[in-house]
């Protein structure tokens, strides 16, 4: 189940439920952080990465590796 709908429905989940679902995850929707405002839509600036599947927090070398893989993997 996404993140947001189970926050909305107030249920809480153990911290071994929770590295069972990211270790599943292929964090293929990752959504990327930066430092500073003006580096904001610069993908080489990226300082992060927060999967929006499993709201796993990626270095920014897992993210580039996992968007690597999705690419692959779907052929872009």
């Amino acid at each position: 189940m996404l993140n947001w709908l189970r926050r909305g429905r107030g249920s809480r989940q153990s911290t071994s439920a929770v590295q069972v679902e990211t270790a599943s995850c292929a964090h293929l929707v990752l959504m990327p952080r930066w430092d500073a405002v003006e580096h904001m839509g610069k993908a080489e600036l990226a300082t992060g990465y927060k999967c929006d599947a499993c709201g796993h927090d990626l270095t920014r070398e897992e993210g580039q590796e996992a968007l690597q893989r999705g690419s692959r993997l779907f052929g872009t």
